[in-house]
């Protein structure tokens, strides 16, 4: 295949939640599948990890994907928990593995695409973000990236995608539109198809050293913070 599609979170694993109701497992698994169907369309080869409302192990999602060998694995999120709430543009985040030239390009792409989709919403007057959204590694106290998805896939071209704040109001309400759906998961068959078959870039990326990327381990990470899909192995 492909692409490997990984709807984050799962089962007890819930997610960030929003004031409409609805839960970031469900909106990631729903993104999910529409954009097999976008892929599809483009007849690029994918597989969807998650299908159901199950959760998987971190470790084993990582397993599959190094089984699998996609051209690209990306997992698909929607945020919670910004730094500030009043923000001029779309708080649009991706992940990629430290040292991974493919990865970073990816993202670059994929945030090009997405950040681009959401920023013609004018109805949103203020957007959610964290400090220096964009495209990004971030590192662990403890050792490599500090995302469990990233870390565990090492070998395999990985992202993780945080599209916006499903916790916003504003953006839990454009998330969740149906139609606002199909336009987000074509933007990101549109990314994944300019990825493989073109040396576009995108944009997005975020200036950082090694050590202004690194962030400590506690247990608030892993077992409290609502949209850190994160692991101990």
């Amino acid at each position: 295949i492909d692409v490997l599609i990984d709807p984050g979170h799962g089962g007890d694993n819930h997610g960030a939640g929003s004031v409409v109701g609805i839960l970031e497992k469900d909106l990631n698994l729903s993104l999910a599948k529409l954009l097999s169907e976008k892929l599809n369309e483009k007849n690029i080869s994918n597989l969807i990890l998650r299908k159901g409302d199950y959760n998987q192990k971190i470790w084993w999602r990582g397993k599959i994907a190094k089984e699998l060998s996609p051209k690209l694995f990306i997992s698909l999120h929607h945020n919670s928990g910004p730094n500030t709430k009043k923000a001029k543009k779309p708080g649009t985040e991706v992940y990629y593995q430290f040292g991974s030239k493919e990865g970073k390009r990816a993202g670059g792409i994929l945030y090009k695409e997405i950040f681009s989709l959401l920023n013609t919403y004018d109805e949103v007057e203020n957007w959610w973000s964290n400090k220096k959204p964009g495209v990004k590694y971030i590192l662990s106290s403890r050792g490599p990236d500090f995302f469990g998805i990233l870390r565990n896939s090492i070998g395999v071209t990985t992202i993780l995608l945080e599209s916006a704040f499903i916790s916003n109001p504003e953006e839990a309400k454009i998330l969740t539109n149906e139609d606002f759906k199909v336009k987000h998961a074509a933007a990101i068959a549109n990314g994944i198809d300019i990825f493989l078959h073109t040396d576009d870039i995108g944009f997005g990326f975020v200036e950082q050293t090694k050590s202004q990327s690194k962030r400590r381990t506690t247990y608030l990470d892993y077992y409290v913070s609502p949209c850190k899909d994160v692991s101990l192995k």
